[in-house]
């Protein structure tokens, strides 16, 4: 799994970089915030994160850090129980690159999905977004993207608070197989 994901943007990434050999390449920066639903589009799961990458022309490299909430609700846990995302992937932008202008790209990639005390999996990412150009070096990016996270079986013991009465643990069983992370996420992106 690990080789066609390297092999595959290998793939992507290398005919990208050869159609602008004279390109320099461009530095990208994005601030995120949205939702990253597991397993359904109904459960609303706030994320927020941050990318960084490079431009060169209509292609770009970007890495994403996407910290995903556990509690359904404010976000309250992104410092214990979030998952976080760690994803490499090639986008191809279309349209003007002028400012108020419309861009829309596509998005392949891959990464881990960390998620203490569970194993780590592997994620298949794709989606589309829209970015529009506000200023030369600044853009507000919304995008529709699904990180497929092969999870593996496992199970692991859990016991939130012992000084508190009648506190529930013990020991839960994750299934395997592949898991749909939907997402929403819109952005401010700057070019430095």
């Amino acid at each position: 799994m690990v080789r066609c994901s390297i092999a595959c943007l290998a793939v992507l990434a290398t005919p990208a970089i050869a159609q602008v050999p004279h390109s320099t390449p461009t530095p990208l920066f994005r601030l995120q915030a949205g939702a990253l639903d597991p397993g359904s589009v109904s459960q609303v799961t706030l994320a927020f994160g941050a990318a960084a990458g490079f431009q060169w022309g209509r292609q770009a490299v970007v890495f994403d850090a996407i910290i995903q909430s556990q509690n359904r609700n404010s976000g309250a846990d992104l410092s214990s129980d979030a998952r976080t995302f760690l994803l490499l992937g090639w986008e191809y932008v279309g349209g003007g690159h002028g400012p108020r202008q419309r861009q829309l790209f596509l998005r392949l990639g891959g990464g881990r999905l960390m998620r203490s005390p569970l194993k780590a999996a592997w994620v298949a990412n794709g989606g589309v977004g829209l970015r529009y150009r506000m200023a030369r070096s600044v853009s507000l990016v919304g995008s529709l993207t699904d990180a497929v996270a092969f999870l593996p079986a496992e199970s692991y013991y859990y016991c939130p608070n012992p000084l508190t009465p009648f506190t529930p643990c013990g020991t839960f069983a994750v299934k395997d197989g592949p898991q749909h992370n939907f997402g929403l996420l819109l952005s401010l992106e700057v070019h430095p």
